[in-house]
């Protein structure tokens, strides 16, 4: 399959992309178990009763955006193989990413989706017919 220059774009950025919320999401777990593993031990959070409670269901809270943070991965993956169901599920992450209204967000996700109908053959690469 020759792949579309705008999808190669779009699964290129939305890879790097990724991996960066992977990274945040790491880091943002190492802060939650360590906030829930020595709040009785630090003097400030001792009177703060249900520490590991909350630090649970924070981890608990992650654990989707994991989830789907490793499903757009493995949409880059499948995409960049030429497989149509991945190439599909790419579209609709892109589209649900570009939620967000993050400029850089939004011209990831319309050179996806262009890129992506391109490769599907939705849409023609060549520009509109005169006739």
């Amino acid at each position: 399959m020759q792949r579309p220059t705008l999808l190669t774009i779009g699964i290129i950025l939305n890879a790097i992309e990724v991996l960066f919320g992977l990274l945040a999401v790491g880091l943002l777990a190492l802060a939650t178990v360590g906030v829930s593993a020595f709040a009785g031990v630090a003097g400030a959070m001792q009177g703060l009763p249900f520490a590991g409670l909350i630090g649970g269901l924070g981890l608990l809270l992650m654990v989707p955006v994991f989830a789907y943070l490793v499903l757009w991965l493995a949409a880059c993956w499948g995409s960049w193989n030429g497989e149509r169901c991945w190439i599909w599920t790419l579209i609709i992450l892109s589209g649900i990413g570009m939620l967000s209204f993050n400029p850089i967000t939004i011209v990831i996700g319309v050179c996806t989706i262009m890129g992506g109908l391109q490769a599907l053959g939705m849409i023609d690469g060549q520009g509109a017919n005169a006739g």
